[in-house]
């Protein structure tokens, strides 16, 4: 997500400062019905980090002919301003066009003295124009509700895997539950006996609360990996907002495994399931993951703690 600080605002052009494909585009206020380059948009209501479901429908009139037409969405205060994404349509004959905006990010939550909003434009035909100067349509504002976090959860395929494996392709693994964008979020690997192998690794949380990735796990030396990790069961939890924990088996996947349970940081339990968002990072610990039988638990952080 990328963000632009206007110098200075052209004359006339308030509201939204979008930047949509490096470009940043400017809105003009909202036009009345039949006036010049006037867009409408059939739904305009969102859920922060829920994504665009089938997209923003956005229909066009009074354009200039048969012109290429960038439409954006974004959130801006006039001043500064965050794109969430473009497409381009070309108008009909008669200066129409519809079409379905999904944008590459948001929607996230809109700060305080921000408007989201969908604009419209296209370059400014006069040849004496500034180069790169552009002609707007009205905004039309987007109603985005609050994030709400998913249900906490994590998990992990596949669920058992050999020492060897364990270390060269690895294993899927993500979790949901937390805020938009929180930061501090950390994961830890601890053995049966729930000695920590390793340093705490930090994770990216995106904008859905989520975390995935694709991890692997083998012993170091000195910070040089020097094979795969011994056979057992191994708890991986992730801890911020929430904790949620799997347990995780590498060894012999033919032979039946029960596994031990998972025991919380606090006694409050949390429901499993499943998520696929979001990029999972961690650092050059002695190990990273494993897949294995899941089990999840989670505890609301207690800031007095």
């Amino acid at each position: 997500m990328s963000r632009s600080i206007l110098s200075r605002l052209g004359a006339g052009l308030v509201a939204t400062a979008l930047v949509a494909g490096g470009s940043l585009l400017m809105a003009a206020p909202a036009s009345a019905a039949g006036e010049p380059n006037t867009i409408t948009v059939a739904n305009t209501a969102f859920q922060s980090g829920a994504g665009w479901g089938e997209g923003i429908k956005v229909a066009g009139t009074d354009f200039p002919a048969t012109t290429e037409i960038t439409v954006a969405a974004g959130v801006g205060n006039g001043q500064s301003g965050d794109g969430w994404g473009s497409t381009t349509v070309t108008t009909d004959a008669n200066g129409a066009f519809s079409t379905t905006l999904i944008p590459e990010n948001g929607p996230t939550n809109v700060r305080e003295g921000f408007t989201a909003s969908v604009v419209a434009s296209y370059p400014d035909p006069d040849p004496l124009a500034e180069e790169g100067a552009r002609i707007f349509s009205n905004a039309v504002e987007l109603q985005i509700a609050d994030f709400v976090p998913a249900p906490f959860t994590t998990t992990i395929d596949p669920i058992c895997i050999s020492g060897v494996d364990a270390a060269t392709t690895g294993v899927n693994v993500s979790a949901t539950g937390f805020g938009q964008f929180e930061e501090g979020v950390v994961y830890t690997l601890t053995d049966a006996a729930g000695t920590q192998i390793g340093d705490a690794e930090p994770v990216n949380i995106d904008e859905t609360g989520s975390v995935a990735g694709t991890l692997t796990l083998q012993t170091t030396l000195d910070g040089v990996p020097s094979g795969p990790i011994a056979d057992g069961v191994y708890t991986i939890t992730f801890t911020g907002s929430v904790t949620t924990a799997g347990l995780v088996t590498v060894g012999n996947c033919d032979a039946p495994v029960t596994p031990a349970e998972v025991v919380p940081a606090a006694p409050q339990l949390a429901n499993t399931g499943s998520s696929d968002a979001g990029i999972l990072v961690g650092g050059s610990a002695l190990l990273l993951l494993v897949g294995a039988a899941l089990m999840v638990a989670r505890r609301r952080q207690n800031a007095a703690a």
